[in-house]
């Protein structure tokens, strides 16, 4: 992997963490926590190993799966935040 990916998919890691971190702080989950350890620690971990081994065995160009990876990665954090930390509803 060339250092120019590397760099973008750590980026875009850390701000994820960052992103889905701040998201569960202000969203309040004291009470319902056990759906959101499932989605952060269970659920996102597999999905990001899952994109990264798919991304392995299928190469399509050398500026389109930087691309691709980064909105994978994009997608996944997005999903995970906005699916299993919502707000509390009082």
């Amino acid at each position: 992997m060339p250092l120019p990916e590397k760099i973008a998919i750590a980026v875009c890691l850390f701000t994820g963490f960052l992103w889905v971190r701040h998201r569960s702080r202000t969203a309040g989950h004291e009470g319902r926590a056990g759906r959101t350890i499932i989605g952060v620690f269970g659920l996102l971990p597999a999905l990001i190993i899952g994109e990264l081994y798919l991304f392995d065995q299928y190469r399509i160009g050398p500026w389109i799966d930087p691309v691709i990876k980064v909105a994978m990665l994009a997608a996944t954090f997005a999903a995970v935040g906005f699916g299993f930390i919502r707000p509390r509803a009082d």
